[in-house]
């Protein structure tokens, strides 16, 4: 986990005239819901709650003449990693900015401020029958998956979040407002897809939305018992046949209560209802005997689980992950008996491939784009070595990581979710934006 840290105390005093509504110290009424994160406990010496571009240059400034101090960007706050807040240090929070505006009609483009939460990105497009293949987990914001990845049941048929990404409005170290976009500031706009807040904050995010007013969707439950690896096997087979118009999620955890397997699986298929729809759902339908299945007309933001938890800093799991090519037999048992193992509450697999891995791997900065899926493996935070063994049986089946979803941000994770290509070039990127290191927090950078 990141752990940037500080004995660092402000006070009103320190804070300039500019900033001066923006800031929360601590003890300010508003401070306990803004210093933690989804995931990480936090306690900034300052925050200050942006919510114009001459606020962000102006916060920008101050961490400049504050470099002892460790600077953290937050859109919404859901860093697995903590890096969005810290202790001792100043964060930019953006989480405020959630405006949405269509910039042209007929061409589908959006901007959309960084803390938008992405499942209110997608009410907010479901009206004009439009989405933006967003993740699972709507809570996460804008600014986070745009700039990550986001990783969502339209991956197949419309690539990660940030494949949808037309352009950034950034400030940059030194205080510039620039645009970045393919034709603009090129080399920024490559680094920021995939990368996070590698050389400016962002201040909003523009993107290309895609006309789909509706989708099939499917949902599986199912209760293995010791069947869990042939209904995993199962499951894989499906994905790995289904055309590019279904992406699939797989999750498999034991209940709390009584220490049962449990499976669910969500499927969608991009379109709306037709035989062959329904002809590529089935197999997921029938990946077991005694599975329990519906299929439903929705709007794509049915799927996506906005709940709007709290940040409290509390973590509830370990979180490793990996890209798998297509899962044989050996590798489905493998996968499977891991939840004999008390240390590991969750195995989460997400289909992967097809619009995803149409995109050149040198386009972004998100290069891990080959592969079936997406496996994800949780852990018990409470034991943590344990886990961490167990994992390592699994762990050289696959290759690669997805940086937004892990709690590790040390050397060998980062070789693994960027190439030494991409991190070559961002050093470029970062010679010419941020030749000072201002933002040297971010992981990728390092």
């Amino acid at each position: 986990m990141s752990d940037p840290t500080s004995n660092a105390v402000l006070t009103s005093a320190d804070i300039p005239d500019e900033l001066g509504s923006a800031a929360i110290l601590p003890g300010d009424d508003r401070y306990e819901q803004r210093q933690s994160v989804y995931s990480t406990p936090g306690a900034p010496a300052v925050i200050f709650a942006v919510s114009s571009v001459d606020e962000v240059r102006a916060a920008l400034a101050f961490a400049s003449s504050h470099r002892d101090l460790p600077l953290a960007v937050r859109s919404g706050g859901h860093s697995i990693a903590g890096a969005s807040t810290n202790v001792g240090g100043i964060v930019i929070d953006l989480s405020d900015s959630r405006e949405l505006t269509v910039v042209d009609e007929e061409a589908g483009i959006v901007k959309a401020g960084p803390g938008l939460p992405s499942g209110l990105l997608l009410t907010g497009l479901q009206e004009r029958g439009w989405v933006v293949p967003v993740p699972t987990f709507g809570d996460t914001a804008v600014g986070g998956v745009a700039t990550a990845g986001g990783i969502g049941l339209l991956a197949r048929s419309l690539g990660v979040t940030l494949d949808s990404v037309t352009g950034f409005d950034v400030v940059l170290a030194d205080g510039r407002a620039v645009r970045a976009d393919k034709d603009s500031e090129p080399e920024l706009f490559w680094a920021l897809r995939g990368t996070g807040a590698t050389a400016g904050v962002v201040t909003s995010v523009e993107f290309k939305a895609t006309p789909l007013p509706e989708v099939l969707s499917a949902t599986t439950t199912v209760a293995p018992g010791d069947r869990i690896a042939d209904v995993l096997y199962a499951w894989a087979q499906a994905a790995q046949q289904a055309p590019r118009e279904v992406t699939s999620a797989f999750l498999a955890n034991r209940s709390k209560d009584d220490g049962s397997l449990r499976v669910t699986i969500n499927t969608v298929w991009a379109g709306s209802d037709s035989p062959e729809a329904q002809a590529a759902l089935a197999p997921f339908l029938a990946v077991d005997a005694e599975a329990v299945g519906s299929v439903k007309t929705v709007l794509y933001s049915a799927t996506v689980f906005t709940p709007g938890f709290p940040h409290v800093g509390k973590r509830s799991a370990i979180f490793r992950n990996g890209f798998s090519p297509a899962l044989d037999r050996a590798a489905s048992d493998a996968l499977a008996e891991l939840l004999d193992h008390p240390e590991v509450t969750t195995v989460n697999l997400r289909g992967f491939g097809g619009a995803v891995a149409d995109v050149p791997v040198e386009e972004t900065a998100f290069v891990n784009r080959s592969g079936e899926y997406l496996v994800s493996v949780w852990g018990a935070v409470d034991r943590q070595d344990a886990f961490e063994s167990i994992w390592s049986t699994v762990r050289p089946r696959f290759h690669g990581v997805y940086a937004g979803y892990t709690d590790q941000t040390d050397e060998e994770t980062l070789a693994a979710a960027f190439s030494d290509a991409v991190r070559e070039r961002l050093a470029r990127v970062r010679a010419e934006y941020d030749p000072t290191g201002l933002f040297a927090h971010t992981p990728a950078v390092r």
